[in-house]
């Protein structure tokens, strides 16, 4: 995995969902686009989870510090 930072606009609905895995109860899942125009799923879990749920909505701009993962779906 690679650290890195991005900008971009939300383009959907913030997505929450509570869940029963081990150490992992909350998940939020939601779009971006990012400023070259690629659009990525951005996840986040637990205590990131429920503040991004309370601080957020869909079209807002955001900074994300976070992980890529090469799991493309076709």
């Amino acid at each position: 995995m690679n650290i890195c930072i991005i900008t971009g606009k939300i383009i959907t609905k913030l997505e929450y969902k509570f869940m029963l895995e081990k150490n992992k109860y909350a998940i939020i899942i939601f779009k971006v686009k990012i400023e070259n125009k690629e659009i990525i799923t951005v996840k986040a879990y637990n205590d990131i989870a429920d503040e991004t749920y309370k601080s957020l909505l869909k079209e807002d701009r955001i900074v994300i510090e976070g992980y890529l993962r090469n799991n493309k779906k076709k």
